[in-house]
Order: structure tokens, then C-alpha cells, then sequence
């Protein structure tokens, strides 16, 4: 898991989200969720997918 971690930390330092924006993730997969774990102490953090259970572990990771 340190290479998809890896990858999720370099797209968030490259898209400069400051505090306070909206983000959209698209996919509730491994990065997916890893993404929101990232940023949801930043930016408020909304995940797009159809799997319930995975939008569940979102909203515990931070998810509106």
C-alpha cells in the first residue's frame, strides 16, 4: 500500500487544495478512499461512487 499512499500524497501536493475547498473523488477504491483520508482535514471532501459499503468508509474517512 505505500505506492498507491505514495501516489494519492503527490496528487494532493501537486492540485494545492487550500482550506475550505470543495473536492470531488471519483471512485471509492483503495486511492479513492486513501484521497479522502488526505484531504479531509483540508478541503470538504465529496465521494462519488455507487458501492454503498464503500461510501460508508468514506463518510468514517471524512466524507460529506
Amino acid at each position: 500500500m505505500t505506492e498507491p499512499l505514495a501516489c494519492v500524497l503527490h496528487g494532493v501536493a501537486r492540485s494545492h487544495i487550500q482550506p475550505k475547498d470543495k473536492v470531488v473523488v471519483l471512485g471509492n477504491g483503495a486511492i479513492g478512499l486513501m484521497f479522502v483520508a488526505v484531504l479531509a482535514n483540508t478541503a470538504e471532501v465529496l465521494l462519488w461512487e455507487g458501492n454503498d459499503h464503500r461510501l460508508e468508509i468514506g463518510k468514517k474517512l471524512g466524507a460529506a
